[in-house]
């Protein structure tokens, strides 16, 4: 093996993610999402209804971006 987990997440057929989902991909808790959105870093997102999604192909640049830096 490679040392990558797999995850298996639930997406909304037009590509969205809720916030825990999206955690769980991303490899963090959720809160931490709300506190880089606080901080004005982390992966776009958009609200819909005052729920909180986030698209996958953001999420996946966002870990690309980050395992580049790494």
């Amino acid at each position: 093996m490679n040392g990558v987990e797999q995850v298996t997440v639930r997406m909304i057929p037009d590509g969205r993610l809720s916030r825990r989902e999206a955690a769980k991909f991303v490899g963090v808790a959720s809160r931490t999402l709300a506190n880089w959105k606080s901080r004005g870093v982390g992966p776009n997102q958009t609200k819909v209804g005052g729920r909180v999604f986030y698209r996958l192909a953001d999420l996946q640049m966002f870990v690309a971006d980050h395992e580049a830096a790494a």
